[in-house]
């Protein structure tokens, strides 16, 4: 890591500044009323970025010892291809910002020549602590009753039609956002720990745990399960025989009775996996509204897929999935409780992309983002980006948010024994 100038010690900072900032992913600077746009406004970390991007950039310049693409060419190449194959469907403004991420992606991983582990470990820990600040302040105005819109607009929560039990969600733009989101910079955080053998203290665990619990994600709580094996794997792993059906039966007795607030959603999920019921597309819609959305939109995708279909491999063109795989499910469309308005929900990032970019297209671009954050299939990096890229919506700051907290936590813990990485740390 270099250290020759005094001005190397602003890039850690620029770099916290800039990172926290994306990982709040619905913090707006400022909003907008009246537009036909379709945007709400000015994301907090589209307004930093305006600032800390050039300013990294050109330092950069001058004082990077290389510079390195991280095939982020692929990507390049993949929106450029799909873009001028599609042309005319295409949306322009679309693939400009994903280019504006690709590029902001390149400065942030080499300005990691000049930030340490130590720094990248205290911001996990802020992103934590800064989720449930928000979780404890939203806690508090809900219990209080207070009625702020500006005050609800920042301390976040809502009221879950299907059992009107309160659901947080902090900075994030919907709860399971949030559960994945705080888990994985929790297991960025692991990473890290173990890469400057450092002990992981289990209060952070704690503290994941429990906003988890108030965001009432299932795929929070599938979230934790994981963690807790990648994390205490070595301490457990004599006990697995014990502690898979262990786990089995709290889940079951936790279905069952109730003791999970969300036990009826679980328990439909569950019943229908034990009856096969997952593989069909309408059973599922019946099953589990937004599981649908995850996981069942893909299956009748594929399913129905033509391989003789050019558009198959090279896709549609930029968004163009947002009407076409929307308006295919119109029966999957909720309504918002409050203003009684239809909700149009939008696919997964994995079934937009495929959708608008094909099947050539999508492979390339998760080969090179799982790539970027693991060296080694059978690991739990690449079954945690599997579910982020089938999580429900397709919002591209929290991807990269959670694809550079990964892939900076990669960059110092492999190889681990190096003498590069020695010195990064």
């Amino acid at each position: 890591m270099q250290t020759n100038s005094r001005y190397d010690t602003m890039v850690p900072y620029l770099f916290a500044a800039s990172l926290i900032a994306l990982g709040l992913t619905h913090q707006l600077l400022f909003r907008f009323t009246g537009t036909v746009t379709g945007l709400r406004g000015i994301s907090l970390w589209l307004g930093t970025v305006v600032v800390l991007l050039p300013a990294l950039s050109v330092y950069l310049m001058y004082r990077a010892r290389e510079f390195k693409l991280h095939r982020m060419w692929v990507v390049a190449a993949v929106l450029v291809g799909g873009t001028l194959l599609n042309l005319a469907a295409s949306r322009l403004s679309s693939v400009g910002y994903s280019f504006l991420f690709t590029i902001y992606f390149l400065v942030m991983m080499n300005s990691l020549q000049f930030v340490r582990r130590d720094t990248v470990l205290s911001i996990t820990k802020v992103m934590m602590a800064l989720y449930l600040g928000n979780v404890l302040i939203g806690q508090l105005l809900y219990l209080t009753g207070v009625e702020s819109d500006f005050l609800r607009d920042i301390f976040r929560y809502q009221i879950d039609p299907r059992d009107d039990s309160v659901r947080f969600i902090a900075f994030a733009e919907e709860p399971s956002y949030a559960a994945f989101i705080v888990c994985l910079t929790y297991f960025a955080y692991v990473r890290l720990c173990r890469a400057g053998k450092e002990p992981v203290n289990i209060v952070w665990g704690l503290i994941v745990l429990y906003q988890v619990l108030c965001f009432r994600s299932v795929y929070g709580y599938l979230l934790v399960m994981i963690l807790f094996v990648v994390t205490y794997y070595r301490s457990v792993r004599r006990s697995l025989v014990i502690l898979i059906p262990t786990v089995m039966l709290v889940l079951i007795v936790a279905t069952n009775t109730g003791l999970l607030s969300d036990a009826g959603r679980l328990g439909r999920i569950t019943d229908a996996m034990l009856r096969g019921r997952l593989f069909n597309p309408q059973e599922l819609k019946a099953v589990d509204h937004s599981l649908f959305f995850r996981v069942g939109i893909f299956i009748e995708y594929w399913s129905t897929a033509n391989p003789a279909d050019p558009h198959f491999y090279v896709g549609h063109g930029a968004m163009t999935h947002k009407y076409a795989l929307s308006s295919r499910y119109l029966g999957a469309i909720k309504q918002d409780v409050g203003s009684g308005n239809l909700v149009l929900l939008e696919s997964n990032f994995f079934n937009g992309f495929l959708y608008d970019f094909g099947l050539v297209g999508m492979l390339l671009v998760a080969f090179v983002l799982w790539r970027l954050t693991t060296r080694r299939f059978f690991r739990a990096e690449t079954l945690l980006l599997a579910m982020v890229f089938f999580n429900a919506n397709y919002n591209t700051q929290f991807l990269w948010y959670i694809v550079i907290i990964l892939a900076a936590s990669h960059y110092y813990s492999e190889p681990i024994g190096s003498a590069e990485n020695a010195a990064r740390a």
